[in-house]
């Protein structure tokens, strides 16, 4: 792969402009800031529909899918919204 081909990556150290525009946020880690951001904040300015991906159980899973957040949380249920998405296995 061409140098030329590879697509810049921007550093940012807020949250909040990191999250601009994002479909996604991936929290791999367990550290408290994550458990202080303002979610409705993130979710009004990311793209819909917007995903959580908490690979450490951090998150409100409840809050952040009543702000409207598809989460993805190790070890807990995925939720009625995922039922029906093709993509998804959906064990009860």
């Amino acid at each position: 792969m061409s140098p030329t081909s590879i697509k810049s990556l921007s550093v940012v150290w807020d949250a909040y402009e990191a999250t601009k525009d994002a479909h996604a946020i991936c929290i791999p880690t367990e550290q408290n800031k994550f458990k202080s951001l303002d979610y409705q904040r993130i979710y009004d300015n990311m793209q819909k529909p917007a995903f959580v991906f908490d690979g450490r159980n951090v998150v409100d899973v409840e809050k952040l899918r009543s702000i409207g957040f598809i989460v993805y949380s190790i070890g807990k249920p995925l939720g009625q919204l995922l039922k029906d998405m093709p993509a998804v296995a959906y064990i009860t």
